[in-house]
Order: structure tokens, then sequence, then C-alpha cells
């Protein structure tokens, strides 16, 4: 007699737990961090009002989160090994 009661309530929490699981990953929202790459160079006469646009872009971009963050990374030189150094991170304001 007991052991159907324990199938029962084993089966009961196994269906609970895999619900609220479901309805925990359906609720957790997917973050997307952005980065913008800025070139030193002088072979590139682009400046920054193109760092600005792109920068704009990612601001409108419908897959902003309330988490997303804009990274701003300029390439490297000799000095640092051509290994590009994080310039800035900012936190994107959420989107009404």
């Amino acid at each position: 007699m007991k052991q159907p009661i324990v199938i029962l309530i084993s089966a009961c929490v196994a269906t609970v737990g895999f619900v609220g699981w479901r309805v925990h990953e359906m609720r957790s929202e997917r973050v997307n961090h952005f980065a913008l790459v800025q070139d030193p160079s002088r072979s590139f006469t682009g400046g920054c009002a193109s760092l600005v646009g792109s920068a704009e872009a990612v601001l409108r971009n419908p897959g902003v989160s309330r988490d997303s963050t804009l990274t701003v990374l300029v390439l490297g030189d000799d000095s640092t090994a051509h290994e590009p150094q994080r310039l800035a991170s900012y936190s994107i304001p959420p989107q009404p």
C-alpha cells in the first residue's frame, strides 16, 4: 500500500519540478553584449563619426536587453603586442 503512494508523490514532485524549471527558463532573458572596435591608425579615415554612428545603431538594436553592455575597443600597436585595449564599457539603457 505504501509503494503506490510513494510512486505517486514522486511523480507529482518530478512533474512540478519540470514545469517550474521550464517556466523559469522561459522567463530568463537573454543578454546580448555589443563591442565596437576603433582603428587608431591613419589608414582609416572614418574618425569618431563612424564610431558614434555604430553606437547609435547598437542603441536602436531590437536585441538590446536590460543587462546589455556596449564595450569600446581600440586596436593595439607595438607597445601592446598588437592586442586590443578596452577604452570603456557602458551599460545600455533599456528601450521603452
